[in-house]
This record gives C-alpha cells, structure tokens and sequence, in this order.
C-alpha cells in the first residue's frame, strides 16, 4: 500500500467482507499511528483494542516493531531446561541443538550469526559426542565465541520496507551473492531500486549451510554455492506481488565462472549436473566476479568474532553507485585445476599376431570373408579419419590379407618356438619338427618351406600349416570339396 488512505480503504474493506460472513476482524497491527487511529474509530471499538505504538509486535513468528518498521530477534529459550548461556555452565550436545533450534530465523537474516553456531554442531558430531554429553574444554572455547556473538542478534534490526520512496522505481534488480570456505557456503540476495534521485539496497533473503561430511575442493564448494544462489534468487523472483527487472549473481571464483561458460558434458557428473541445474534458470551473461573483500556472503561462511552488521543489511556500497562503477573481471585465464573436467583417454594394444575363433564357422570361405570384412571396416575408420573416402565393398585384397592373418593364427599356436627362432635370426634345432623341411619366413611373416620347385621358379613355396588345427582342417575340407565336385562335374 502507497499510503494511510489506501490502507484505511482495504481495511475497512476487509472488515466489512469479513462482518457479512460472522466473522469480526479485531487486534490489527500497523506502522501507521493515522491508520490505527482510523480502526478504532470505525463504528466498533471491539474491532481495534488499544495498541501501544511503541510495542513490538509478533507476526507470523518474527518480531515487528511498527514505529520503527524494522524486524527484530528476541531470542528467550524459554524451553531450555538450564540456562546454558551462563558463564559457568557446560551445555551438552542437545541444549547446543535446542539453542539454535530456538532461533526462529525463515528468511536467513541472521545466517552470518547462526554458521558459527551450526558449524560448531558440525564439529560436536564429527567427534561423536553423545547427546547428553557435556561438551569437551576444546569445543567449549568455540562455544564461549559464539556466545558473543549471541549480543548482536539481540540488537538486530532488518527493514520490512525495500523501498520507502514514494515516487515510482525506474528499475528493480535483485542482486545474489555467493561465496564458501572449507567450513560452510552461503548465498544473500539484495533487492536494488533505483528512482530518479536515489538508490535504496535492501536485505531480501539469506540462506547458508555446513559443508558436507565428504570433503569437497574449494571449487566444488564454490559451486555449491552458486546453486545455492541460483535457488535462492528463483525463490525470491517466483514472488507474485514483487516486480524485477533484472537479475545479476556474484561470485569471486573465477573456476565456477569459467565451468559455467563451458558445456556441462565436458566435466565429472558432480560438476556436471550443477552446472546444467544453474543454466537452466540463469545465464552465463548474469553472472560476474567480485573481489573476495567486497563479497558480502563472505561473512555466513566462517566464524567470526565480530560480524558486519551494516554491511550485511544494506549490501556493498557499489550497488548504490553506478553501474559503470562496479567491480569488473580481468580478462579470463585458463583454468589450471583440470581435474573435474572429464577426460577421454583411448588406449590400443598391438598384437603381432590377431586371433580368430576358427571354430565358430563351418566352412574356410566364411571363415576368411569374415575377416576380410573386419579388415574393411578397419579401413574405413581409417578413412574417416584421414578425411578421404571410404571403401564401400571387401575388395581381393582384403580377401588375400585376411587368408594370411589365419594362416599366421594357426602357425602361431603350433610353432611359437620355430617363429621365435628364425625371427631372431638363428637355425632351427635338430628336434624340430621343421628342422628338414629348410623352413623360413617370407615378407609377411608366414612360415613356408623352401622346396625343390622353386629353383625352376613354377610356384610359390608351399605355406606350413600345423596339424589337428581347425583352420587346418577347414582348408583341406575346402580342397576336398572343390576336388569332389571337379569330379563330379567330369
């Protein structure tokens, strides 16, 4: 509502709705002493009881002060069976539980006060403490810290108002901060209006959390932050009755800025699916770097003895300046860290010898043409990589290489000691079965015996082929075969 008269309007509205229906409207709180004074005047005293101004009001679990329009804590434990906040009292496990529990803190205003308390309970359960065990002297100086802490959330105060101009906004941007350590990370968003005279930054909403038992990198932590972030600020954008217009996120890790330029595919599924989940609602162009002194997050994601209050409600100083004023990155590096980026490594193993399962074919033709059709799709590959045109069909030679692969499978298995010894070079021994058979091997690296017929040069020497194989004996059944029906035919 812009002012008291419109206030005044809907009230009594609301009033009047809710009368025709039985229902009195009574007990109604407001920043405006006009629009109270209006309520009580409306015809029926019951409908407003006197309100003193100057109270704080409770509403919907937080505290309100009206006069000043400020939200407030008021931190009273009233269920903590001791006063654990004394100086002499060791808490447990359960009443450190209970005190933060007690803090009833939705929007996260306060999550630069409460990390140090949930990372010291992170740190009571890493030790296994049991529950009504009282804390041990390491521990209990934490917690002494962060007791002092416990002082500013008494005295903090968030504006319920974003904005207290009159006038109309010339443009609404919600700005989103994001930062981790090795502790917690966090993310705040600020809603910045601009009118014509003024800029007015305002503490929207606030969230952060514990690192995670399983360690994780300082870039992973970064990265669960802008997550974090990137929910955050959908949650505040998805609100109905808040107008923005655009959208800006912070982050002072220049390695989530530069995975959230890369494709997402690139990296390990952990990378991977956070980086898809950030660019399913925001943009690369969104995104910009910060100087780690000027990240306001930076104070929900340790514990320190003194927190930045200011600072922490009303954001960093340079969103109330031009834009043209604000932080800009150098140019961008190369990532050095290039472990989370998936890499794709393969490996050959090269075989003097390739094996065939022979026993799986019936016939020597079948056998031969299927490897000559593995040789063609070899080829092929090869093709495609070299850029030049692929072999359509097997082709002889395909066919003759394929012959002298078995052929090498076969002597292989029968003769390894025989091709192990002319390989090097030397004569075979005398109780070799090819020991007269004067064998060599030819350019190929097939076994052959050198036999009278190649003095006259009338035909190749003759290819050894080891007995009781069943490439052997599908070759010799081919012979046969041909033979038979040659016979036949006659």
């Amino acid at each position: 509502m812009r002012n008291e008269q419109e206030a005044i309007q809907i009230t009594r509205e609301v009033i009047e709705v809710h009368r025709r229906g039985g229902f009195e409207i009574r007990n109604w709180s407001s920043n405006s002493e006009e629009v109270l004074e209006s309520l009580q005047d409306n015809g029926n005293v019951e409908t407003q009881k006197p309100v003193d101004f100057w109270a704080t009001e409770k509403i919907l679990g937080m505290f309100w002060d009206p006069h000043n329009d400020m939200f407030k804590f008021i931190c009273r434990f009233a269920r903590l069976k001791r006063d654990v906040l004394a100086e002499n009292v060791v808490p447990t496990k359960r009443e450190v539980l209970q005190v933060l529990m007690s803090i009833f803190d939705p929007l996260g205003f306060l999550s630069c006060q409460t990390i140090g308390l949930k990372i010291l309970l992170q740190c009571i359960w890493r030790q296994k403490i049991e529950w009504d065990q009282e804390l041990p002297e390491k521990i209990l100086e934490e917690w002494h810290q962060w007791k002092t802490i416990l002082q500013d959330i008494r005295t903090f105060e968030v504006p319920r108002c974003f904005s207290p101009a009159t006038s109309e906004p010339c443009q609404i941007g919600l700005h989103t901060f994001v930062d981790a350590s090795e502790q917690a990370y966090s993310a705040v968003c600020y809603l910045r209006v601009a009118t014509d005279d003024r800029v007015v930054v305002s503490l929207v909403m606030a969230k952060s959390k514990v690192a995670p038992l399983k360690p994780l990198s300082i870039p992973g932590m970064e990265l669960q932050a802008a997550v974090m972030g990137a929910r955050l600020a959908q949650k505040v954008m998805s609100t109905r009755n808040l107008r923005i217009d655009n959208a800006t996120y912070w982050s002072d890790s220049k390695t989530v800025l530069q995975w959230l330029t890369m494709d997402p595919r690139n990296f390990h599924q952990f990378v991977m699916h956070r980086v898809a989940e950030i660019l399913e609602t925001t943009l690369v162009e969104q995104w910009r770097w910060i100087p780690s002194k000027l990240n306001v997050a930076d104070g929900a994601t340790k514990v320190t003895g003194k927190t930045q209050q200011e600072t922490w409600i009303t954001g960093p100083e340079f969103l109330k300046t031009d834009a043209s004023h604000w932080p800009i990155s150098k140019k961008q590096e190369s990532i050095n860290d290039t472990s989370e980026i998936r890499k794709h490594v393969m490996t050959t193993h090269s075989k003097s010898v390739v094996m065939f399962n022979a026993h799986d074919f019936l016939n020597w033709r079948r056998l031969y043409r299927a490897v000559a059709l593995v040789l063609l799709f070899i080829d092929r590959l090869r093709a495609k990589c070299d850029g030049r045109d692929m072999p359509a069909t097997t082709t002889m030679a395909h066919v003759g290489k394929a012959k002298m692969l078995l052929y090498k499978q076969s002597q292989s298995i029968a003769f390894a000691a025989e091709l192990k010894m002319l390989s090097a070079g030397t004569a075979l021994l005398k109780g070799s079965r090819l020991a007269g058979l004067n064998a060599y091997l030819d350019n190929d690296g097939v076994l052959r015996t050198r036999g009278r017929l190649n003095a006259v040069d009338i035909a190749e020497d003759a290819i050894i082929l080891a007995h009781g194989c069943r490439i052997t004996n599908l070759i010799v059944r081919s012979f046969h075969e041909s033979i038979t029906i040659s016979l036949t035919k006659l």
